[in-house]
């Protein structure tokens, strides 16, 4: 863009050119007048001679007097302005001739002439030539100094001009500089200027704006302030609120799990798996508040790192996999054949978005499938690539009204979807923020009672295209750590959290002393400083904190791990704890696997080849029945999932395996769906099978002959092994004798069954057959048995329509 002149250059020139305007219309007007008189005298003079020299000429011409002719010749060119004449007779000879007439078309004289006729008779000629050189001279002078007069006149006008445009300008721009200030210091003064015109006007309103700028700059200043010490409060609340309930919620989950490794009833163990699973999903809602607040005081920041999306699509089948088959959906994880294999970001975030996407599909979907799928948006080059992603469900669906309020932080579409489904409405929030930090956005459309679609896309750093880079995750084997007893100071200062990890320490082999202060860890260090490998450290303790113990420490010894075990789990905690020398960051509630790995890589220490006993005993057993025994929570649950399998296997899965050699389109899906529930429930050899298959159906390879008989084989040993269990037995309360209740006792069971179906959870076989015996007298039985039928098949939703309707 072109730079504009200044006022003061703009007012010059303009000045200026009405000077010269004006000017050279006066000079226009001088030059045609001063030409005009200086050509009508000469026309008069002109006349004069000629007048004056024919009459005297005619009567000398008339007699022939040729002296007198000479005569009169003579005393014409005497005067000043007659430079020749000459008289001719009629003939055209030269009678008389004084001096020699000039050319026509000489600029310096004008050649007159006249005819000499005497009452209509002509005699002759008469011819003289005038002297224009002195007349042109005058005009030539007067021209000059016209000129030099104007010439003087645009140079005092441009003196004046840059006098008063400086005068102007200068004052504009001492007001243009203390206005540009205005918006860098706190304090300027704009110049009070006293001018008497509008300069001053505009100061004087300068003056006044600056001060209002300045009164609200002091407010804007102070909200600020407070909007810091607001934030800054919150963030400090929420990690003070994250630390208290942290701390009791490592010793409920931690004495929780540590309780597993005991003898439990069944009841107990299903008591247990309830309060542990509640006190996790409490520590989930505690991440995505604190999630939130991160986002939210921009303080989210994105890694680049390189990974396998296909090991992240696996992951997500993890995860998400066994929610859905006990919901009886299908979950397909899709990635184009075009799509890059390893890519560059931030992977801990696209999980999180992918699994939040997925999780809401799950918990608004009660038939049908969710799909997410991975596709090539774009090939930018070789190195750059877009991607898309999407996850579409068959759920409840959304209006457009609904869908206006759904990114609302701790906000659901309706108010009663909170109190059917449950979450604090910040997962989409929080991804939708992940998303745009990504510099993408998270759409979504819906349609009611139809289903949803979310999706993104985003621009990523392609690592390989290359299909046969892919690293699968195999399921491995859990194993257990034997540290052999090394030592290990713990630095804690609460009672229950001693007792938690110490539990949690000792039973892989670990020695553990306890210090319960930074004081006192200081002074069992610097006492034993050979004896301990690592160090477990609180950081908020009383008498001497971890960040001041860590400090005394790393004086004496920077090479001893030290490890941050606290309930603060902010950013800024975690770095703050680098900051301090520490090794590494651990939350609470003890995340016992990462806390292995952490102890494990800093004190070298391997995993031993022992397996726990909740896990698989050989890959390729028919049907673990030990590991659903130690992980579902009781042997009616139990019977009733592989009655259902039979019956799936029986019915749905009957015809898998002519799918697949027909090549039907039909065939990937239920071949994923039966790779899902055998896995689930652990008929090992049957799982294994169809990941095979379905591992050949995503590279699309031909499947032959021989995978199918396998599989046909891997079925048929799990439904012999299923009807050796004779599961009909293990659910038979036929025989049981029910109690008849009373109407108010009627209702109390009504209700209660009816709320562990609205929390979905599995409602024991003893109350579901007494509310059957007792309501078959005001409930249509057919009706009944399908309401009866409904909460063995797991489909609670059917089972609460029925309810819905009878009144009680």
């Amino acid at each position: 863009m072109k730079k504009s002149l200044s006022f003061r250059y703009k007012y010059i020139i303009s000045f200026v050119t009405l000077e010269i305007i004006f000017l050279t219309m006066i000079v226009f007007v001088n030059f045609q007048s001063l030409e005009k008189t200086s050509n009508k005298l000469i026309n008069d003079k002109i006349e004069f001679i000629k007048l004056f020299g024919t009459q005297s000429l005619l009567t000398s011409l008339s007699v022939y007097d040729l002296a007198t002719i000479d005569n009169i010749l003579l005393k014409l060119t005497e005067l000043k302005s007659v430079e020749a004449c000459e008289v001719k007779d009629i003939g055209g000879n030269i009678l008389s001739k004084v001096g020699n007439i000039p050319d026509d078309k000489d600029p310096n004289y004008e050649i007159v002439q006249s005819k000499l006729e005497l009452e209509g008779l002509k005699l002759g000629t008469f011819k003289l030539a005038l002297d224009l050189r002195e007349k042109n001279l005058i005009i030539q002078s007067n021209r000059e100094t016209t000129y030099k007069i104007i010439f003087a006149e645009i140079l005092i006008s441009i003196i004046i001009s840059l006098i008063i445009g400086y005068g102007i300008s200068k004052n504009l721009l001492r007001l243009a500089d203390a206005v540009s200030l205005m918006g860098k210091k706190e304090s300027v003064d704009i110049p009070l200027i006293k001018s008497r015109d509008e300069i001053e006007t505009l100061s004087f309103a300068l003056n006044k704006m600056q001060r209002r700028v300045k009164d609200r700059n002091i407010k804007l200043i102070e909200a600020t302030k407070k909007a810091e010490l607001a934030n800054s409060a919150k963030s400090q609340f929420l990690a003070n609120i994250s630390h208290e309930i942290r701390t009791p919620m490592n010793a409920i989950i931690g004495l929780s799990e540590m309780m597993f490794d005991t003898p439990l009833s069944e009841k107990q163990r299903d008591l247990l798996s309830k309060v542990n699973g509640s006190s996790k999903m409490l520590l989930e809602i505690i991440n995505d508040v604190l999630d939130y607040s991160k986002i939210d005081a921009g303080k989210l920041e994105l890694e680049e790192k390189s990974f396998n999306l296909i090991n992240l699509l696996l992951r997500l089948d993890t995860v998400l996999n066994q929610s859905a088959s006990k919901k009886g959906l299908l979950l397909t994880l899709k990635m184009s054949a075009e799509a890059p294999s390893i890519i560059i970001g931030d992977q801990f975030r696209l999980n999180q978005i992918l699994t939040n996407l997925l999780s809401n599909a799950l918990k608004f979907t009660n038939n049908g499938s969710i799909t997410l799928n991975i596709d090539l948006k774009q090939k930018i080059d070789e190195q750059h690539a877009v991607l898309a992603f999407s996850v579409s469900d068959t759920g409840i669906g959304m209006s457009e009204e609904e869908i206006q309020k759904l990114f609302t932080p701790f906000t659901q579409a309706d108010i009663s979807t909170t109190r059917k489904y449950g979450g604090t409405g910040l997962g989409l929030s929080i991804s939708k923020r992940i998303v745009e930090a990504m510099r993408s956005e998270l759409k979504v459309e819906s349609q009611k009672n139809v289903g949803s679609i979310f999706s993104f896309d985003i621009e990523v750093e392609v690592e390989s295209w290359d299909k046969t880079d892919f690293t699968l995750i195999q399921p491995e084997k859990e194993k257990v750590l034997n540290f052999n007893g090394i030592n290990i100071l713990l630095v804690e200062d609460n009672e229950i959290n001693q007792e938690v990890a110490s539990m949690i320490l000792k039973r892989v082999g670990i020695n553990v002393d306890i210090a319960n202060n930074g004081k006192e860890a200081v002074d069992k260090y610097l006492s034993h400083r050979n004896k301990y490998r690592l160090i477990l450290m609180d950081l908020q303790m009383p008498i001497m904190g971890g960040y001041e113990a860590t400090k005394i420490i790393r004086e004496h010894n920077k090479e001893i791990p030290i490890i941050a075990l606290s309930a603060a789990a902010m950013i800024e905690d975690r770095q703050k704890v680098l900051d301090a020398g520490m090794n590494e960051h651990l939350g609470k509630p003890i995340d016992t696997s990462k806390l292995y790995k952490t102890i494990a890589k800093y004190c070298h220490v391997d995993f031993e080849n022992r397996t726990l006993n909740t896990t698989q005993k050989e890959n390729y057993e028919v049907l673990d029945m030990e590991y659903l025994k130690g992980n579902f929570s009781s042997n009616e649950t139990i019977a009733k999932l592989l009655k259902k399998f039979t019956k799936q296997l029986n019915n749905e899965f009957k015809d898998i395996a002519d799918f697949i050699s027909n090549k039907s389109s039909d065939a990937p899906a239920l071949l994923h769906a039966l790779k899902g529930v055998s896995g689930n429930l652990r008929a090992n050899e049957l799982h294994a099978v169809c990941k095979s298959i379905n591992a050949k159906y995503r590279s699309k390879d031909e499947i032959p002959q021989s995978d199918i008989k396998i599989l046909n084989e891997a079925i048929k040993r799990v439904k012999e092994r299923l009807s050796e269990l004779d599961l009909e037995s293990k659910n038979d309360i036929n025989y049981m004798v029910v109690n008849h209740l009373n109407k108010s006792e009627q209702q109390e069971l009504f209700y209660e069954v009816k709320n562990e179906l609205l929390k979905a959870n599995i409602v024991s076989s003893e109350k579901k057959m007494v509310l059957f015996e007792n309501l078959k007298s005001v409930i249509n039985n057919n009706e009944l048995s399908e309401w009866s039928e409904a909460v063995d098949e797991f489909e609670y939703d059917k089972a609460l329509k029925f309810m819905d309707g009878w009144k009680i």
